[in-house]
């Protein structure tokens, strides 16, 4: 195997022993990743949780078509998709976690090809940094059960890229732009957590505007298509109700919504929020209603942004932080040194001009989704809300490194090291959830 030069200084074939490790090292943690997910989660009998709610999507499609489906409320795409598979199958469950694996295929495949074919990492760091990769991905449980989750974030994935790839490296800018407005429809037409990306958005179209002014006609072509491939897919929803269709998880069988139930903990747990508050003690229905019987219907907030307006100025910081330190967990289980790196790095970097401000990008979309998230007053966070920034750290978190850590020495052994670890771990399960 032939190293960069600046290897052969410090031993070059000790440094290839540790190289030839990660690689072992990263292999049987792809291996044992896989056969514990397929064991733990794809070969479950009985559909489980969130799985129930989206079978029983499929069932009335399957009963009433597509377009009473739609307009009824549904995750519109993740039906759609699920129509080849269980025709073939003949079995929703399963065809549903097909479906995630495939996404879940489909997110590796994009991502790996964007490390190699738009990045300058090493050539004999593209592959070690494409395994582990792998493993960010293959970690997460729910790329294998009957969700929407994974197909959501294969439509995020492709929508990033585009617009990363059009706006940054700036090849054949309006087509990309075009795309990444068709797969963010596509997002919007499968799960509600759309919303949280779009401050995201919002920011780089601020900063090509306002840097460059050419950048105006594809932006408009961005939401030109997003807004006629949304029309086209929600069509029953809009026309029948004047709203977009989404799968809902709310209580069918009572007047009662998640942000209810979020509202009401925080306000019985406010001086708990910071530290040892009880995820187990949520408020069930039934304490809700009668709270509401007690105090009025309008004492607790219906949806997420009327919270945020009523929400007390002290508990809505107290919760904030809380939510923030929470997020930032489990990033370090899973990458390691790269999640600090992918925070730090590129503020460096920038500071001392040796990257644009477009490169930021990364960066910035990872911190206003997180914002957009604590600013919310909700309970606790599902680190499956996160999948796509654990992955996005990892690979621009090894770009950073090369980019800032290229003149030290023996940095090259850190990440080495860091994959080790990490692999290590997921090879004995430890932490894994």
């Amino acid at each position: 195997m032939n190293f960069t030069q600046k290897h052969k200084s410090f031993n070059p074939r000790f440094f290839q022993f540790v190289y030839i490790i990660t690689v072992l090292v990263m292999l049987v943690s792809i291996y044992r990743l896989f056969v514990f997910r397929l064991n733990n989660t794809f070969f479950r009998l009985n559909a489980m949780n969130d799985e129930v709610g989206f079978i029983s999507d499929f069932n009335y499609f399957k009963t009433n078509g597509w377009y009473d489906t739609v307009a009824n409320g549904c995750s519109p795409l993740y039906v759609l998709f699920t129509i080849p598979l269980n025709s073939f199958f003949n079995n929703t469950l399963l065809s549903m976690r097909i479906l995630s694996i495939i996404s879940m295929i489909g997110i590796i495949l994009a991502w790996i090809l964007f490390v190699y074919k738009y990045t300058k990492i090493p050539k004999e760091y593209k592959f070690i940094s494409s395994l582990f990769l792998i493993n960010v991905v293959m970690y997460r449980g729910v790329y294998y059960s009957a969700t929407d989750d994974p197909l959501f974030i294969f439509f995020i994935t492709l929508s990033f890229l585009s617009l990363f790839i059009g706006s940054v490296i700036n090849q054949k800018i309006n087509l990309l732009f075009i795309l990444s407005g068709v797969f963010y429809a596509f997002a919007l037409s499968t799960r509600q957590l759309f919303i949280f990306y779009f401050s995201g958005y919002v920011i780089l179209f601020t900063i090509l505007f306002f840097t460059n002014r050419l950048y105006l006609k594809p932006i408009l072509f961005f939401f030109l298509s997003f807004i006629l491939v949304v029309c086209v897919i929600h069509f029953p929803s809009i026309y029948e109700k004047k709203s977009l269709s989404f799968h809902d998880k709310n209580f069918t069988n009572k007047n009662v919504t998640w942000s209810e139930i979020n509202y009401l903990f925080l306000i019985k747990n406010k001086d708990k929020l910071l530290y040892g508050r009880n995820y187990k003690i949520k408020p069930t229905p039934e304490e809700v209603v009668q709270y509401k019987k007690v105090n009025g219907e309008e004492s607790l907030p219906k949806t997420y942004f009327s919270s945020i307006k009523k929400i007390p100025l002290k508990l809505h910081v107290q919760n904030y932080l809380h939510l923030a330190y929470l997020q930032a967990l489990p990033f370090f289980r899973q990458i390691g040194i790269l999640f600090p790196i992918f925070i730090i790095c590129p503020l460096i970097l920038f500071l001392r001009k040796k990257i644009k401000i477009f490169f930021l990008f990364p960066l910035f979309f990872y911190i206003f989704y997180v914002n957009s998230f604590c600013i919310s007053p909700i309970v606790h966070l599902e680190f499956r809300w996160f999948m796509l920034f654990s992955v996005l750290a990892s690979v621009f978190g090894v770009i950073y490194f090369f980019k800032y850590f290229s003149n030290y020495k023996y940095a090259n052994y850190l990440l080495l090291i860091n994959m080790i670890i990490v692999g290590i771990l997921n090879i004995f399960y430890v932490g894994l959830w």
